[in-house]
């Protein structure tokens, strides 16, 4: 990417920030710093595909900065497990409060949701008013 589409990439990708409500953006001072070696109107002016050593030191830093790309493992699947149908069941007669008691024990109780639990974590029930 030459220097005039990398600021107008730059500039459209903050006018967007900005249209969704982001005003202020964090920038390290060294890429402030090149930025301002960049963009000073006295430097000269960098034209087309010609790379300066600045140019070169923000590029490798984005690029740096970047997550780097993973491929897939060969033999992966998309599941390891295969979580099985879903239990039917009726709830009982009662008022909402017994239903909602009944039905928090059978969804605690499950098995399923016990076993594929991470062992730090809890199965979350909700909370709160019935007739909210």
């Amino acid at each position: 990417m030459n220097f005039a589409s990398a600021k107008k990439a730059l500039l459209e990708e903050l006018i967007r920030m900005r249209s969704d409500g982001v005003d202020r953006i964090f920038l390290q001072d060294e890429t402030f710093d090149d930025f301002q070696k960049l963009l000073l109107p006295n430097q000269p002016n960098v034209s087309g595909s010609e790379n300066t050593g600045e140019d070169f030191s923000l590029n490798e830093r984005i690029a740096r900065a970047l997550p780097q790309s993973s491929s897939p493992k060969e033999n992966a699947s998309v599941t390891d497990f295969l979580l099985p149908e879903p239990p039917s069941f009726l709830i009982p007669d009662g008022t909402k409060q017994m239903k909602w008691e009944w039905l928090r024990e059978k969804v605690l109780g499950c098995e399923t949701c016990n076993e594929q639990l991470n062992p730090k974590a809890n199965v979350v029930f909700g909370e709160g008013d019935l007739d909210a």
